[in-house]
């Protein structure tokens, strides 16, 4: 495997690269925005959806407005819009007994800024004779077999009935500052914050183990293979081989930590390990996606600077799986860590870490080079679990679910008694799987052995806790 840059000196190379990948390489490096300029206002109304009756009092909200609004008798209201604002950023609409409703200033227009809200109602109708049922409050699911050795930040795939855990942190991590704060009294000084972490001290634990989940038997194994000790990388499945790449390692003394710059592939048939030591994007919280026979690698985190601060990138790798070539594949509009998913030729951005918390559904169209800012939340994602089921992207956060419907452009929120951060996400037999993560006690992060799994069907069972079109 040898590592190319696409520049004048190699293009006549390009020959011998599967086209798809050529055409793939030039288009990724178009981009394209949009705004709406100058200080403008919305006139519009808000009824009741089945009784098409106005709605006073109705609160507006939005970041894109100057003031928060408040419906008047006959539901009209009037929305004085900043200088600068985008098509898709959204508007909040919410009434006591009511759902809240979200749509971007795209959809308001379309609608004739005729704005309808539905009660909220607790039961269903009657489907396939059976009688009115209530819809529960929060998500029901159920515990499934502990992994072997707890971990977050891993690589994972899943295949046929089983799920394989890559390596991970086993870190137990203390926050000695938060704890400072908190127990001492006044500003905690250096000496207070040193002599806490002292008392907490602990050896990052990277792992090395392949953990292997069979639905079947629900049950973990450990792999014999051992994987290099890593974390904060990625894994990938392309015909029946797993390719590690990407994250963090610890130096042979266990205290530093560096980027890895190889890759690992388990050929799951030979049941085998190879290792290729030319990997060009050297980072951790990158995201992966394939398409066709192109891997992409987009974003993420190179170092810490010396505020322990991390720096971002927005370096994006493609390599061509056919002629085991690397390029480099244009920049992405920002430098961060982010979570993707790929939903036919389209690259879905959620969520992810620029020094704060993005709050935009972000896309990057393979057939185009178009990157879009699809939506404007009124809140972000950090690193949430991410996972798409067709047409369905499931996003996982902090004890709530969200669906994203890319074709219905939106977006519902479903409340889930779970006490987990950052797990990964998969889907298997129609069951929506939560693995690994950790939780978060006082002043300590602890990565959980604990997995769950939600039955598809529960999120139609569901109370919705807000819904936003986009």
């Amino acid at each position: 495997m040898k590592q190319l840059e696409l520049n004048e000196r190699n293009i006549a190379g390009l020959t011998f690269i599967d086209m798809s990948s050529v055409k793939l390489l030039l288009l990724l490096t178009l981009f394209c925005c949009s705004s709406i300029s100058s200080s403008q206002t919305l006139h519009g109304v808000i009824k009741d959806f089945d009784t098409k009756k106005p709605l006073s009092d109705v609160h507006i909200t939005s970041s894109a407005i100057t003031n928060i609004t408040i419906s008047g008798e006959e539901g009209e209201f009037i929305l004085v819009l900043k200088e600068l604002v985008s098509p898709t950023d959204s508007i909040s609409f919410s009434y006591i007994g009511y759902t809240t409703l979200a749509m971007s200033l795209k959809e308001l227009g379309r609608s004739g800024n005729e704005i309808f809200l539905r009660p909220e109602v607790d039961q269903l109708s009657e489907v396939n004779l059976d009688s009115k049922r209530l819809l529960s409050k929060t998500l029901k699911f159920s515990e499934i077999a502990s992994l072997k050795k707890g971990v977050n930040s891993f690589g994972s795939i899943d295949l046929g009935n089983k799920i394989y855990v890559i390596a991970g942190d086993a870190s137990v991590v203390e926050e000695p500052i938060k704890e400072a704060m908190a127990t001492t009294l006044g500003e905690p000084t250096l000496s207070d914050i040193m002599s806490i972490s002292r008392a907490n001290f602990s050896m990052p634990e990277y792992s090395e183990d392949v953990q292997v989940y069979n639905e079947l038997t629900d049950e973990w194994t450990i792999s014999p293979i051992k994987v290099s000790k890593r974390a904060g990388h990625n894994a990938v499945l392309h015909k029946n081989k797993i390719y590690v790449l990407g994250g963090k390692h610890l130096n042979h003394s266990g205290q530093k930590v560096l980027l890895s710059t190889t890759i690992e592939v388990i050929d799951l048939q030979k049941d085998t390990l190879l290792v290729d030591r030319v990997y060009p994007h050297q980072a951790s919280g990158a995201a992966v996606v394939i398409h066709g026979n192109d891997l992409l690698v987009l974003g993420g985190s190179t170092r810490l600077n010396s505020r322990r601060k991390k720096i971002f990138t927005d370096e994006v790798h493609l390599f061509n799986f056919l002629t085991g070539l690397w390029f480099e594949a244009g920049k992405l509009p920002e430098r961060k860590e982010i979570k993707a998913v790929n939903i036919q030729g389209k690259i879905f951005i959620i969520g992810g870490s620029d020094g704060s918390v993005p709050n935009s559904i972000e896309s990057l169209d393979l057939t185009t080079g178009k990157y879009k800012t699809e939506a404007k939340l009124q809140y972000g994602f950090n690193n949430p679990g991410v996972v798409s089921n067709g047409n369905i992207i499931y996003v996982y956060e902090s004890g709530k679910f969200h669906t994203i419907d890319v074709e219905k452009r939106e977006m519902r929120t479903y409340r889930i008694d779970l006490q987990v951060e950052e797990p990964n996400l998969h889907i298997l037999n129609h069951k929506l799987f939560v693995i690994g993560g950790y939780k978060e006690q006082l002043y300590t992060k602890t990565p959980i052995t604990m997995c769950y799994k939600i039955a598809l069907e529960e999120f139609n069972k569901t109370k919705v806790k807000e819904n936003v079109f986009f």
